[in-house]
């Protein structure tokens, strides 16, 4: 049905600036919107609509690779963070407590922590939810940019 009205609107008698103008109305996209406008301004003032037409998409183009080049930046930070906070801090974590091992127990206030558990803790709970929550934060920044 949708396919026979819109070969019914191109086949009817209208203008074609009133057909991109019905398409704008169809079209959430804003991308789209602002293409069909552009082109319709250049049509009304009688400029050439196919250089109209490249400086829009150099202009779409560039957009799109200044973006890109943001999102890199960015995930090349959160890669940095991803390495310290998961990698390197553990790491220092167990050296800490092996080199401190001898010395006993770590007594903060009334919590007494075996060194054993610490490494545990560090291993087992500290380094996993880190790196799930660096997943998570990585993950939204790839997709935020489909």
């Amino acid at each position: 049905m949708s396919n026979q009205t819109s070969h019914q609107s191109v086949m009817s008698d209208e203008d074609m600036v009133t057909a991109l103008r019905r398409s704008m109305d169809r079209v959430p996209s804003p991308t789209y919107r602002d293409v069909v406008s552009t082109l319709i301004s250049s049509y009304a003032i009688g400029s050439d609509v196919a250089d109209v037409l490249m400086l829009k998409v150099e202009h779409l183009m560039r957009e799109r690779e200044n973006r890109l080049r943001t999102a890199v930046q960015t995930l090349g930070l959160l890669m940095e963070t991803y390495l310290v906070i998961t990698l390197l801090l553990p790491i220092l974590l167990i050296l800490i407590t092996i080199t401190l091992t001898p010395l006993g127990p770590l007594r903060l206030g009334p919590l007494v922590l075996d060194p054993t558990v610490l490494l545990l803790i560090t291993v087992f709970v500290y380094s996993p939810i880190m790196g799930l929550i660096m997943y998570l934060i990585i993950d939204s920044t790839v997709t935020s940019l489909e």
